[in-house]
């Protein structure tokens, strides 16, 4: 063979190589994009489940929450009645108890009376039951 041939066949070699190089690069970059889309779509789709899965969970959240809510409105508006229920059994009470305190002391005032007449020894005139506590004599003693 002569030095021709073998730098031609070193050439043809050379050439086959390189163009075998671009073939298979060309080759390899086509094909890392489309399991790459795939990959990152498959993500995607993972992540927009767990957004979908968050969201629904949001939303029973939410809807658990307002019924809450609404039951504790209810409540506060029976507890706010009860309230206003017992402040007025409260005045109502003390307006009772305000009128003990009056008939005891018209009915201490009474007793001391008594008592005075009784220490002197003298007869006094008998005196005039308070009308509160007219209901609380027994009326023949009146």
């Amino acid at each position: 063979m002569n030095a021709g041939w073998i730098t031609a066949l070193a050439t043809l070699i050379t050439a086959l190589s390189g163009v075998g190089v671009v073939w298979v690069k060309q080759r390899s970059e086509a094909k890392d994009p489309i399991p790459k889309a795939a990959a990152e779509l498959a993500v995607a789709e993972q992540a927009l489940g767990l957004i979908k899965e968050s969201r629904d969970a949001l939303r029973e959240d939410v809807v658990r929450l307002k019924e809450e809510r609404t039951e504790d409105r209810k409540r506060m508006d029976e507890l706010q009645e009860q309230v206003y229920s017992l402040r007025e059994d409260n005045a109502d009470l003390h307006g009772v108890v305000d009128q003990m305190r009056h008939a005891l002391s018209l009915a201490t005032r009474y007793i001391e009376a008594l008592l005075r007449w009784a220490r002197e020894g003298s007869v006094p005139p008998q005196p005039t039951v308070p009308v509160s506590l007219r209901d609380l004599i027994d009326p023949t003693l009146q």
